[in-house]
């Protein structure tokens, strides 16, 4: 090994990151010494990026100073401090001497430099040729310390202190002192010192004095432009010297002089020579063929022009001009260069091999294009077959005629596997869906899909492993819809389309709908607020009576006052007590809170007999369902009496602004003026006594528009852009695609850039209504997502009417879509229905209490109502601002169904005591429960020890994600064990089953397989079948016989490597197939065939040469030969 380089950076940590992956042990350091003793070719050693210390760097040292060959040695970023003292120095008391000593980015200061510079002062041979201190906190004590012990020492041509923080004069002197008196110094880099110009004036005149430095980095010093500058050209002087060692050199004679002159050459001669040595190379080397007298006159005559050439791009004057013969005509200025010109167009190389084969023997040679001949030429044959992309003559017309369109495709390129292959990849991803949906071609559409999706994932996918063709129609469906305006849809030319693509169509994801121009809103933005007069008050409809309570439920209250039955008296007075009073205390807004409460308080002790608790359970449900029909009456009769003084306040509203209307019509009554006395007007002494009427009011300031900008600006912002007037395109056209099974829906809006406005994410109630009208019809519909978008409760409720209507859905996604806790109802509408769906996601939105209630009713009455029905399976509720008391209830109505198993309430804000008691509680209890997620929840050790009693009860559970829960490490490692527990239990079904023998559980083991095994056997299975599949074909029975024997060495020596008894049962399955493929080949054909290569003539070769064979024909035909 020549070069080593070691970083402790740990495993990829990604968001668990701790210190202890950082760290490394002594134990480590001297095993590693331990191996470095033996690396005698090592010549770079780099220890970076770890946290080592001066123990450890000791270790190192004893090992390091036996290389003898090392040259590089890097402890950059290591946090070595100042007391690694004695380490460094060991490290450089060594005969042989480092190249190169890289210590950048650590601690070190006065102490180490003293270490470094006094052993560096002591060694006598080869020199460290570079040094690197950078982004130390070197002080000025050590700089000084550095720069006296290395002036007058051989070592340190290379010398970086970038970033070092000492002061601005004390740096300066030293540096400049440096500079003057160290002559071994070549290059210097101080970036990011901070100086000045004041003492950047004394480090440019120790710089003067310096002729060897060749490199000197100032960048971030703080000195003025001049400084650096004047830096700049010392160094460029220095360079200059160091390539002309000839200046202020008093040995050099001027003979000297002009002979190393004229040994140098321009970079430009220097190139066009190399360039001429290998022509000449090549020429030498190439093929051996008799040239003729005028190809060697022309060759002559292209060099002799050649050289005339690189004088002209000099500019200077051929002084053997005049040997050569002036007969270049005028036109032949530029035909310096022969080769065809850059615009030339080109075309491929047919597919013949024969051609190819001649033209390479017969092509020009750039040489041969470069003679004088050749440069009027204007027909460039060769150019025709050099670009191997292009295709044929008949490819260009294929593609030609591709362009045209491709609903009629020619015959000749129909029949042509080749052609039509070719026709389809010359189709643009962007032609209108009208005329491509009838493509099958499925690379076609793979291209337009990974065109126009943002899911970059899809690349990886295969050809035969996505619906390309039904994801490409989707897009570019999706592209017309958001690219027509919200103002006009055009109903009949969608629809049609959507009638021809309905078939293909499966997904559909729309993200960004055009919203109305903001023209479209001048009517509500110039009306006046008080003149504003709809026509709606007409329109509403009449708004129903309250609903009364019946006779039974009447009766039913009464008794409760006085006294409940017999049976419920015995078990329980006090709980009947508490009871009564929460039924008499029940109102609209505190039902269900009040089911729950009941239904929690249960006795603790059990002391009645069987017979009591049947009849108190019977009375609680009966109660329980009492008051939920009693609480959805009272929440109806709410609603309706708010319907009403919201329409009372509107009709007020209407009635004051007709009576504000009627007042401005009426004319003012005009007052009789009454006539005064002419005042005499006294002399006019000047123009200053003339009285000027004032002009007329034009009616300008009272117009809100630019000359008014105040009124403009306050006119705006009286206008909210609510969302009942937003409106968008009609949403019912899904109703197309009845064999739609996913519909993803966000409200994004255009593509705003910079400018934004929220009218622009609205949507109003009419949008939802039309997509509610459309997803009616989508009976198949099994995924729907409304992501992104401003819903509130109404918007919510008219979807849950039309979603509860599809009994094939399974996820419903409504994430980061701001709904309130106001919306109870909806939800509990979109979980009342038969079939339940698989996953409700309502992550990122702010429900509380009440929607957390109205789910776990929801649950547990399908429960009851269902209880063979399909299972609530995922249930998102992340990142909701849930309350203790939701937390409780929604776990109290879970627990005992076989809903929600896999839940996640990752980011809630509830105190950690009831988490900790209510999740486990969950586990303890709730057996369906499989995933559970609680990311970023305020937890602390303490209140974790109570979860992990009930995580270790639970042997159901396969993922349990606690990360940012302020859990401790023992905790943390005691849930992952749990969990790696419960995941072999499941692998493992016969752990804790008594029922199962010894005999099954051997058995059991038996059948499993190593995955190694298991994918040989399948692949042999796979190909067995294909063998049994394939097309009847003649063998003989040699070939039989010996692909027997390969079969059965191969089966032997991978059984025998894996360790495993081969399966005799699949070899005589293989063997009898091929025993039945010759005896029905040998049946059928009479006589056996025979293969005699050897026997074919050219034509026979030809013809069957590009035919596929087997794919061991090449070892089949050696292994004859042999024989």
């Amino acid at each position: 090994m020549i070069s080593l380089t070691l970083e402790f950076l740990g495993p990829d940590m990604e968001r668990d990151y701790h210190k202890r992956h950082m760290n490394f042990s002594y134990d480590d350091m001297r095993r590693l010494a331990k191996g470095l003793r033996t690396l005698q070719q090592l010549r770079v050693f780099r220890l970076r990026n770890s946290r080592m210390d001066n123990l450890k760097l000791l270790i190192l040292t004893r090992a390091i100073n036996q290389l003898d060959n090392l040259e590089v040695l890097d402890f950059g970023y290591d946090q070595l401090t100042d007391n690694c003292d004695v380490a460094l120095k060991m490290l450089l008391d060594r005969s042989c001497m480092y190249k190169a000593l890289e210590l950048e980015y650590n601690r070190l200061d006065r102490s180490c430099l003293e270490a470094i510079s006094n052993s560096l002062r002591k060694h006598r041979g080869n020199a460290l040729e570079y040094l690197g201190l950078a982004h130390n906190p070197l002080s000025n004590a050590g700089l000084t310390a550095l720069v006296h012990n290395l002036v007058g020492t051989n070592h340190v041509q290379e010398l970086n202190i970038a970033g070092i923080e000492t002061s601005p004069e004390h740096t300066a002197n030293e540096l400049s002192f440096l500079l003057r008196n160290h002559k071994p110094l070549r290059r210097l880099n101080i970036v990011a010192i901070a100086l000045n110009p004041k003492v950047g004036r004394e480090l440019i005149c120790g710089l003067v004095t310096n002729n060897k430095l060749t490199h000197f980095d100032c960048r971030g010093c703080d000195l003025d432009v001049q400084q650096e500058l004047e830096a700049d050209l010392i160094v460029r002087r220095n360079n200059y010297r160091l390539t002309h060692p000839y200046v202020e050199n008093d040995e050099h004679t001027e003979e000297m002089v002009l002979q190393f002159l004229a040994d140098s050459r321009h970079p430009i001669i220097q190139n066009l020579l190399n360039k001429d040595a290998q022509m000449e190379e090549c020429l030498r080397n190439r093929p051996a063929f008799l040239p003729s007298e005028e190809s060697v006159e022309e060759e002559e005559r292209l060099v002799e022009e050649e050289e005339m050439d690189i004088w002209a791009i000099l500019g200077i004057k051929n002084p053997n001009a005049a040997a050569l013969a002036p007969d270049l005509s005028m036109d032949d200025d530029n035909d310096d260069d022969y080769l065809p010109p850059v615009s030339t167009n080109t075309f491929a190389v047919p597919q013949e091999s024969e051609l190819l084969v001649e033209y390479e023997l017969y092509r020009p040679s750039p040489a041969c294009r470069r003679l004088r001949s050749e440069h009027k030429r204007g027909v460039y044959s060769e150019a025709f077959i050099e670009n191997e992309r292009l295709g044929t003559l008949a490819d260009l017309c294929v593609r030609a005629l591709a362009k045209l369109g491709t609903r009629y495709i020619a015959p000749q390129v129909r029949d042509d596997p080749s052609k039509l292959r070719i026709h389809y990849d010359a189709l643009d991803v962007n032609l209108p869906l009208q005329d491509c949906y009838f493509v099958d071609d499925v690379h076609f559409w793979r291209r337009v899909v990974l065109a126009k999706s943002t899911d970059h994932a899809l690349q990886l996918k295969r050809v035969d492993e996505y619906d390309w063709k039904g994801m490409g129609i989707s897009l570019k469906y999706v592209e017309l819809v958001e690219a027509c305006s919200a103002s006009y849809w055009p109903e009949e030319r969608m629809a049609h389309l959507g009638q021809l693509v309905r078939q293909f169509v499966r997904t559909m994801h729309i993200r960004h709908l055009q919203s109305l121009p903001e023209h479209a809103f001048s009517h509500y933005v110039d009306s006046e607020e008080e003149l504003d007069v709809t026509s709606e008050l007409s329109l509403e409809p009449e708004i129903s009576s309250d609903e009364k309570d019946t006779e039974d439920e009447e009766e039913e209250c009464e008794e409760e006052e006085e006294a409940p039955a017999a049976a419920v008296v015995k078990a329980k007075k006090e709980s009947d007590h508490k009871l009564r009073v929460k039924v008499e205390d029940t109102t609209a807004s505190t039902a269900q809170s009040s089911i729950m409460s009941m239904a929690v308080s249960k006795p603790d002790e059990e002391e009645d007999d069987d017979d009591n608790d049947e009849a108190y359970q019977q009375w609680q449900i009966q109660q329980m369902e009492q008051l939920k029909r009693r609480g959805a009456r009272e929440a109806r009769n709410a609603a309706r009496q708010l319907l009403r003084d919201l329409r009372a306040e509107k009709v007020a509203e209407h009635q004051r602004r007709r009576e504000i209307r009627a007042l401005m019509r009426k004319l003012p009554i005009e007052a009789k003026p009454k006539r005064k006395r002419k005042a005499k007007q006294g002399k006019i002494k000047s123009v200053f006594d003339l009285v000027v009427e004032p002009e007329p009011d034009d009616g300008d300031d009272q117009i809100p528009d630019k000359r008014n900008k105040e009124k403009l600006l306050r006119r705006l912002k009286r206008y909210d852009y609510p969302a009942k007037h937003c409106h968008h395109i009609d949403l019912s056209f899904v109703r197309y695609f009845d064999r739609m099974i996913s519909l993803t829906l966000e409200f994004l809006g255009p593509d705003m850039e910079r400018d934004y406005h929220k009218r622009h994410m609205n949507f109003s109630y009419d949008d939802m209504q039309r997509l509610a009208r459309g997803l009616q019809t989508l009976k198949q519909l099994k995924v729907f997502r409304l992501r992104n978008s401003r819903m509130d409760s109404i918007k919510l409720l008219i979807l849950a009417r039309a979603l509860k209507q599809l009994d094939e859905l399974e996820m419903l996604d409504f994430g980061y879509d701001q709904l309130q806790d106001d919306c109870a109802v909806g939800l509990e509408m979109l979980l009342d229905r038969k079939q339940m769906i698989k996953a409700l996601e309502l992550e990122y939105n702010k429900l509380g209490q009440d929607s957390l209630v109205a789910i776990g009713t929801a649950l547990k009455q399908h429960e009851n109502d269902n209880p063979d029905g399909s299972p609530l399976e995922y249930l998102g509720l992340a990142h909701n601002p849930l309350n203790d008391l939701g937390i409780q209830v929604l776990v109290h109505n879970i627990v005992g169904t076989k809903h929600v198993q896999e839940l996640n309430i990752s980011g809630t804000e509830c105190s950690p005591g009831t988490v900790a008691h209510e999740l486990s509680n969950l586990l303890r209890r709730h057996a369906p429960l499989r995933r559970l997620d609680m990311v970023a929840i305020p937890l602390c050790p303490s209140t974790g020890r109570q979860l992990i009693c009930g995580l270790e009860v639970n042997h159901k559970i396969l993922h349990f994600d606690c990360r940012g829960c302020d859990l401790d490490l023992e905790q943390e490692f005691e849930a992952d064990i749990i969990v790696r527990r419960n995941n072999y239990e499941l692998q493992h079904s016969y752990l804790g089953d008594e029922t199962q023998t010894e005999q099954s559980i051997l058995e059991h083991l038996a059948s499993i397989k190593h995955p190694i095994v298991a994918k040989l056997m399948a692949d042999m299975e796979r190909r067995a079948e294909c063998i049994k599949e394939r097309p009847t074909h003649s063998t003989t029975e040699l070939s039989v016989e010996e692909e027997k024997e390969v079969e059965k060495e191969e089966e032997f020596d991978i059984w025998k490597m894996l360790g495993v008894r081969p399966p005799s049962i699949v070899v005589q399955d293989r063997v009898s197939v091929y025993a039945s493929l010759n005896r029905s080949s040998i049946h059928r054909s009479g006589i056996s065939f025979k293969y005699k290569p050897n026997e074919f003539n050219l034509d026979e070769f030809r013809e069957h040469v590009d035919r596929l064979g087997p794919m061991d024909r090449h070892y089949y035909l050696q292994r004859q030969r042999e024989y």
